[in-house]
C-alpha cells in the first residue's frame, strides 16, 4: 500500500523464524501480526513485559504461520497496517496490542473477508476481556 512505511520485526518471509512449523494447525494461510510495542505501558505503570517479538512467538509456538508483521508507531498506523494486509491477501490479521490499536485495525477490517484475532498487550484490555480472551499470550494464540 503506498504511503505505508512500517517497519518489520524478525521473522519476515523467508528467515529462520518463519521457518517450518511442527504441528500447524493454523487454517489460515496468510496470517499478518499487527503490533504496538508501546502498549500496556502507561507513566508509573507497567501492564506486560511482552513485546511484539514474545507476541509473533506465541503464534509460531501455536503452529501459526505469520507472513507479515507490522510495527505501530502512531494513531492510526494499525488501520494503515490491516487495509495493507487485506490488499496482500491476508486470511487473518492478528493485532497485539491495546484497545486503541485493536480498534484501529478493526475498522479497517469491517466489510472485508480477513478475519481479526486478539493477543492482548494493552493496559485495560476492555475489548479482549469482553470476547473472553485469555491475557496471558500463548493462551490467547
Amino acid at each position: 500500500m503506498a504511503g505505508c512505511a512500517l517497519p518489520p520485526v524478525r521473522g519476515e518471509r523467508g528467515d529462520a523464524a518463519s521457518g517450518p512449523q511442527i504441528g500447524h494447525r493454523s487454517p489460515h494461510n496468510d496470517v499478518w501480526l499487527i503490533a504496538n510495542p508501546l502498549a500496556g505501558v502507561k507513566p508509573g505503570i507497567t501492564v506486560t513485559s511482552a513485546d511484539p517479538d514474545d507476541a509473533r512467538d506465541a503464534l509460531v509456538r501455536r503452529g501459526v504461520r505469520v507472513a507479515a508483521t507490522r510495527i505501530t508507531e502512531r494513531e492510526g498506523d494499525a488501520a494503515l497496517a490491516a487495509r495493507e494486509a487485506v490488499d496482500g491477501g491476508a486470511d487473518l490479521v492478528v493485532v497485539a496490542g491495546g484497545d486503541g490499536t485493536v480498534h484501529d485495525a478493526a475498522r479497517a477490517l469491517v466489510g472485508t473477508e480477513t478475519a481479526l484475532g486478539i493477543l492482548p498487550l494493552g493496559t485495560a484490555m476492555n475489548v479482549a476481556r469482553a470476547l473472553n480472551v485469555p491475557r496471558a499470550l500463548d493462551e490467547a494464540a
